[in-house]
């Protein structure tokens, strides 16, 4: 119900649901979202469709400013799911000293939902420039496995 048709752009409500309460509720309960989700697409052709034009919609959200700072949030958590190449290079734009702290925040824990060493140094590399809370929630993600 959540997910955008392909020709339907994503919503700000879309975003939250799935990056707020999916992705961020599978994370909470220990699993890695990227796998779960690929389980439970697994023969959904069509859901799958919706997506991945979902995931690549959340490309743009993450970057528009007009698009509330929450929103974009959970649009990080979305691009997490994506190409690791991909999400590695737009995560990393968010990791700087500058960046408001509730980006920062969906960025660390985009990368915390990456099973991968580049995340990890990406998030070691990172801890300097991250806010005492976001870099709890870091230290937390590099200890996950």
């Amino acid at each position: 119900v959540s997910l955008p048709r392909v020709d339907q752009p994503l919503l700000d409500w879309q975003a939250v649901v799935v990056g707020g309460g999916v992705i961020n509720g599978i994370s909470l309960e220990g699993h890695w979202p990227k796998a779960r989700i690929q389980e439970m697409l697994e023969g959904e052709t069509v859901l799958l469709r919706r997506w991945n034009h979902a995931l690549t919609c959340s490309l743009a959200m993450a970057d528009d400013e007009t698009v509330p700072t929450g929103t974009r949030y959970d649009a990080l958590r979305m691009i997490a799911l994506m190409d690791e190449n991909i999400a590695l290079d737009i995560l990393e734009r968010y990791l700087e000293k500058d960046t408001h702290p509730e980006l920062q925040q969906g960025a660390v824990s985009g990368l915390g939902d990456i099973p991968s060493d580049p995340a990890k140094t990406l998030l070691r590399s990172s801890l300097p420039n991250l806010t005492e809370s976001n870099r709890r929630l870091a230290e937390a993600a590099l200890v996950r496995q």
